[in-house]
């Protein structure tokens, strides 16, 4: 075997055995022990295919061969996977979003409005809202920090001429006592939940409840674009009701599907590396000139920020005066 051969089997057998062996760690397809003997056979198959990768006896070449059968079968059955929607859910995300249109209005089911106390404690209330299109007058960015650097979660709001607002936010949809993991995010694990929410809940609950950073940011675009883009976040979420969809920590998450929506309804958008890390939307959109340039960068994080403006409604945002919609967006 060519030595460039024996170099590029030797990554192979490496970067395969260690994404089966991830796979098998996050589906667990059966119990945690049965899957820890699966990931330990498989690794010492890979060992000993890498082992023998130099040596060319006759009697040895089925072992290469069985390792990419078996790996062919494990790539297959991974694609082979399908989302569902009839899980047992956290109550979050327990119910979908969707829409029809109702006497010229949007009549949208499911809309998320929890009375938060705490993490674990909070009275599930699940609404059905209309809307006017031609009520809409802004959009905003949400960027919620629930660690430091450039990871966060992004979403959408739209504002409408009395003073309510909508949220629209793309989320991993985990099942009763899941947990949520970065790697998991890569297999397969979870499906893709698009929360339609008020923003009492969907902002405050990450402002207060779990303590993340979040900052608001205004998106300068047309009156018909919002438009579009309000209803193609609806249209989104009639899909995921009709074909569930797997997240993806690198793919298909908040922000991915955010570009793509915007693109869908307004056409081409430039793109670069921080679509892929949200924490980093804020300077996208100042590069791109959606943001005032009278202020720095620096000042809009500050004017942005959220949590200075509510750290003081301990009780829920319904103490909140002005409301809680209002009180966010003072500059």
């Amino acid at each position: 075997m060519p030595t460039w051969i024996a170099v590029f089997y030797a990554i192979f057998l490496i970067t395969s055995s260690i994404w089966v062996a991830l796979l098998l760690w996050i589906q667990q397809p059966i119990s945690l022990w049965g899957s820890v003997i699966l990931i330990a056979a498989w690794l010492i198959f890979a060992a000993l295919c890498f082992y023998f990768r130099h040596v060319n006896v006759p009697n040895l070449k089925w072992l290469h061969a069985a390792y990419m059968m078996a790996l062919s079968c494990i790539i297959g059955g991974f694609f082979l996977m399908t989302p569902q929607n009839d899980r047992v859910w956290e109550p979050n995300v327990e119910r979908l979003a969707h829409y029809r249109f109702v006497d010229g209005q949007v009549e949208i089911y499911n809309v998320r409005n929890f009375i938060w106390q705490d993490q674990d404690t909070y009275t599930t209330q699940w609404e059905t809202r209309r809307y006017a299109l031609e009520n809409i007058q802004s959009v905003d960015l949400i960027v919620s920090h629930f660690i430091a650097g450039p990871v966060a979660h992004a979403f959408i709001s739209f504002g409408f001429a009395d003073g309510q607002h909508l949220a629209f936010s793309l989320e991993v949809r985990q099942e009763k006592e899941e947990g949520f993991s970065v790697l998991g995010g890569f297999f397969r694990q979870y499906e893709l939940a698009l929360v339609v929410g008020d923003e009492n809940d969907v902002i405050y609950a990450r402002s207060n409840i779990r303590d993340e950073e979040v900052y608001i940011y205004p998106i300068s675009i047309q009156t018909t674009d919002m438009q579009m883009l309000f209803l193609e976040y609806l249209n989104q979420a009639n899909r995921l009701n009709h074909q569930p969809r797997w997240y993806n920590t690198l793919v298909s998450n908040c922000t991915t599907i955010l570009f793509d929506l915007m693109e869908y309804a307004m056409g081409n958008i430039p793109r670069d590396y921080r679509v892929l890390l949200p924490g980093l939307l804020p300077d996208y959109l100042y590069d791109h000139t959606q943001l005032d340039s009278r202020f720095t960068l620096d000042e809009w994080k500050q004017r942005a920020h959220v949590n200075p403006k509510t750290a003081h409604l301990t009780q829920g945002p319904d103490q909140a005066e002005p409301p809680f919609s209002q009180l966010i967006r003072i500059h």
